[in-house]
């Protein structure tokens, strides 16, 4: 969004009034702790799991009580809400990253004859790495998606499909750093200025320490 403001800004075309940009980000920043509310009571109180437990899943009782921190969720109106948050949420996020996006490279292109040509491409460039980035922050929905849908539909080998999207999920931080070297020219350049500058280094020490051995 702030991307396509400065484009906006540079165009004078489709600028958003700073009130309106605000009430946005007061909204986007306000939808996670209503979520989280509703998620927190979602789950059967603490004083009410030691019957729950006993009356649907006795034959696990042995197997919660070496739990220390567990609670467990079943189909009811707050997990109906968050499941309405989270899938609604998700489809504005995206309809929102989409359409800005097609609007600011519309936009660069029609600004192309009235910006410099350095300016032209580290816009581009930097809209390249953001929709990189958003595509692999698609990482975190895979896991949150999984769980809420195990939580609410039980099936069997629920807890191995868990276990694989978090697996996804831990992979998020590497592939968004991959990601962003790869799509980002000034740190690609240091990355490999550096990997390039150590290989000479120690190509150097190497000589030198040949150029030594045969002096001595």
């Amino acid at each position: 969004m702030r991307r396509h403001q400065s484009v906006a800004n540079i165009t004078s075309r489709h600028v958003i009034p700073a009130r309106m940009f605000q009430f946005l980000m007061f909204l986007a920043f306000s939808f996670p702790p209503f979520a989280a509310f509703f998620w927190y009571h979602a789950g059967i109180s603490e004083d009410l799991l030691p019957g729950f437990i006993d009356r649907v899943f006795p034959e696990y009782k042995s197997k919660f009580s070496s739990l220390h921190n567990f609670t467990i969720y079943q189909l009811n109106f707050s997990l109906g809400v968050v499941g309405v948050m989270g899938f609604t949420g998700i489809f504005v996020v995206f309809q929102a990253i989409a359409m800005t996006t097609m609007d600011t490279m519309k936009m660069l292109k029609g600004a192309r004859k009235t910006i410099s040509a350095q300016s032209y491409d580290r816009q581009r460039s930097a809209m390249k790495s953001l929709i990189a980035q958003f595509l692999a922050s698609c990482l975190l929905v895979l896991p949150a998606a999984s769980f809420y849908v195990i939580s609410v539909y039980p099936i069997n080998y629920g807890q191995e499909i868990v276990n694989i999207s978090m697996a996804i999920f831990a992979t998020r931080s590497s592939v968004n750093a991959v990601i962003l070297v790869a799509t980002t020219p000034p740190y690609r350049a240091f990355l490999f200025g550096r990997i390039a500058s150590s290989r000479q280094k120690a190509a150097s020490t190497v000589v030198v320490s040949m150029n030594t051995a045969i002096g001595s």
